[in-house]
């Protein structure tokens, strides 16, 4: 064979070579990474499952539940986008967005939230940096302000399975059956669910006491029942009638006046379980009533149907249990 022979073979063998290779980077072959549609690497897909079965065993997954069921409607944005790649972090993004039309809020003018959940998890899981986030926006403005670019590529779409999980929905990937999805209580029962923020009986990630100190002189005290996490801030709207004036002491240094009720930055602690109240505080302020003018005998109103919006909540990373035990984390 003649030196030119064989070096005809070897450029032949170099070309082959180079198809094959371009044909696997497109393809995938030999286990080599298959890009889905949302930029997803097999090896992106696996984390982002473990990612989602971590964030699974928190209280995020009992959150989306509960406001997938009564907000009535299943999230418009469930997303899982790579936040960064050294090291591999994800943040999953749930926005839920009501009927306005099914039912207002107690705060008058106002429809019902629109919430979004959002969680940054690491490839250390719980044991690494991480972070969960609840909010309850007033407009689909500020709703949008949160997403941030939670929906850009690398990103997956995602679902919440009933059985206590998140799918990754990827196109490389065979899509849950409709069964395993969480239903609305609409497409239940064919009928809306009910926010339990509208409930006169009051909110359950709050208990609330109003105290009459005399001469239009009352107390606030906001109690954490929440089973979700530590609250960041809240606005309570007085009973009907009732004109707040201002708020006195200390209570002026983290609340203010807004609207005609007050609104306050303050970390409420999570409750240790659901059978005591976590954080609280106390807000003085001062207020005039119907009954500031009653004659005596008259009949007194009190301070029924006075409610509190929650803002923001940052989510445990366990799920607060029922009852005191020995594993209830502190």
């Amino acid at each position: 064979m003649t030196l030119s022979h064989r070096a005809g073979r070897r450029r032949t063998a170099y070309r082959l070579a180079g198809i094959v290779a371009v044909l696997c980077f497109l393809g995938g072959c030999g286990g080599a990474s298959k890009i889905d549609t949302g930029g997803f690497s097999a090896k992106d897909r696996k984390a982002a499952q473990n990612a989602l079965a971590t964030l699974g065993k928190t209280s995020a997954w009992q959150v989306a539940l509960r406001t997938t069921l009564t907000e009535s409607k299943l999230p418009v944005d469930c997303a899982v986008h790579i936040e960064r790649r050294k090291p591999l972090t994800f943040k999953l993004f749930i926005a839920w967005v009501p009927d306005p039309t099914v039912q207002s809020t107690v705060f008058e003018g106002q429809p019902r939230a629109d919430v979004w959940l959002r969680a940054v998890i690491g490839p250390e899981g719980l044991r690494g940096p991480y972070s969960l986030r609840l909010g309850n926006e007033h407009s689909l403005t500020a709703l949008r302000s949160q997403y941030g670019d939670a929906l850009e590529k690398p990103v997956d779409r995602c679902a919440l399975l009933a059985n206590g999980t998140f799918a990754l929905l990827s196109s490389e990937l065979p899509p849950p059956s409709a069964d395993a999805i969480v239903r609305t209580t609409e497409q239940q029962h064919s009928r809306a669910g009910v926010d339990p923020d509208q409930d006169p009986l009051g909110n359950p990630d709050v208990a609330i006491v109003v105290t009459s100190l005399g001469h239009q002189h009352y107390q606030l005290t906001v109690e954490n029942t929440s089973p979700d996490g530590h609250i960041n801030d809240f606005v309570w709207k007085p009973w009907p009638g009732a004109k707040l004036i201002g708020i006195t002491g200390r209570s002026s240094r983290y609340c203010r006046l807004s609207g005609g009720m007050i609104a306050c930055k303050r970390r409420l602690s999570a409750p240790a379980c659901l059978c005591h109240p976590g954080g609280s505080v106390t807000v003085d302020f001062t207020a005039t009533t119907p009954d500031d003018n009653a004659k005596p005998g008259a009949t007194r109103h009190g301070f029924v149907d006075s409610y509190v919006w929650v803002g923001s909540i940052t989510l445990v990373p366990y799920i607060i249990p029922a009852h005191l035990g020995r594993n209830v984390p502190q």
